[in-house]
């Protein structure tokens, strides 16, 4: 497993995206179940591989599979000469999306899930998260199962000094949680 690998870069981004890495994940195993993805240190090249050794790896991503927990660890190459970019327009899934104080309901396909997520949570801790200096930023995942295609609900439900946690429901059942931490630069 230890082919090397190379996504775009979302606009204008310095670093691999956790979206873009989590579906092209999703894809390459067919994770449907219990995926807990983590996000250890920013992927700042377009070029990674894959293998089970999670010792200076970038991310972790966890999948069930007939039962069985496997685990990725994503471990950053250096970065390729002909970098890609991809359009990736925020500002329009946000704008689709309807806020009510800390909660947001979107349409998604399992496809658009993750990316919708992330934006909105994003968005979510600029409207009420707010400071002065530094961002927050995806950190984790931990998912019972991917949603179908329809609506979804995100609430933030716990907010601690540099972590933060949202539930995710689909036709009210929880299907999983996403966390940010803060951080003062990257």
């Amino acid at each position: 497993m230890n082919k090397t690998y190379k996504l775009p870069f979302l606009e204008n981004r310095n670093y691999l995206q956790s979206t873009t890495l989590f579906n092209f994940l999703v894809q390459k195993t067919s994770a449907q179940r219990n995926i807990p993805f983590k996000f250890i240190h920013p992927i700042y090249s377009d070029c990674f591989f894959l293998n089970t050794t999670m010792e200076n790896a970038q991310a972790i991503f966890q999948y069930e599979e007939n039962a069985e927990l496997k685990t990725i660890a994503i471990h950053e190459e250096i970065q390729s000469n002909s970098l890609q970019r991809e359009k990736y327009d925020e500002q329009a899934i946000i704008n689709q999306a309807i806020f009510y104080e800390k909660t947001i309901t979107t349409s998604i396909t399992k496809e658009t899930f993750f990316p919708y997520a992330v934006a909105l949570i994003k968005e979510l801790h600029a409207r009420y998260l707010n400071k002065e200096t530094g961002r927050w930023i995806f950190s984790r995942t931990d998912l019972i199962k991917l949603p179908e295609n329809g609506v979804i609900e995100i609430s933030l439900t716990k907010t601690l000094p540099i972590l933060t946690c949202c539930t995710i429901k689909q036709e009210n059942q929880e299907i999983g949680k996403i966390y940010f931490s803060w951080v003062e630069k990257i």
